[in-house]
């Protein structure tokens, strides 16, 4: 509950004290300074150990090797990576694509095949509701 009217002035303030609260394992609400100091007591600083460097390198190198350049995406015999082909191509018929060219290489064969079944057929109903043909 608030113990002062609402003002206009200092709703940050308000904001920014309303968020610094937090719950305990039992529920009830207590400060969060109140928390940091019965985790000093306890000889625990509320902060993670931080992993060493080392680590911490080797798994963003991981982690960057898979977002920007994953095995599968550069394993057709062409060479060729998937995404230089499809970005040619409307949305439907471009994820078809990329699921039938990295069909193999992802372990899941029938269902990246019926994945891009799904999005031909997406294809052919929006073809035909719009007239084409």
């Amino acid at each position: 509950m608030h113990d002062k009217p609402f003002d206009v002035n200092t709703i940050e303030d308000d904001i920014a004290a309303s968020l610094s609260e937090t719950h305990d394992y039992t529920g009830s609400r207590i400060g969060l300074r109140r928390k940091e100091r019965r985790d000093e007591d306890r000889g625990n600083s509320g902060s993670p150990t931080p992993l060493p460097k080392e680590l911490t390198e080797a798994v963003q190198e991981a982690l960057d090797l898979q977002v920007h350049n994953p095995p599968h995406y550069n394993s057709h015999p062409s060479g060729v990576e998937c995404i230089e082909i499809t970005e040619h191509m409307n949305f439907n018929i471009g994820s078809a694509m990329k699921y039938l060219w990295r069909a193999a290489d992802k372990g899941n064969y029938i269902v990246d095949l019926e994945k891009a079944v799904w999005y031909i057929q997406r294809e052919i109903h929006r073809t035909r509701h719009m007239g084409l043909s």
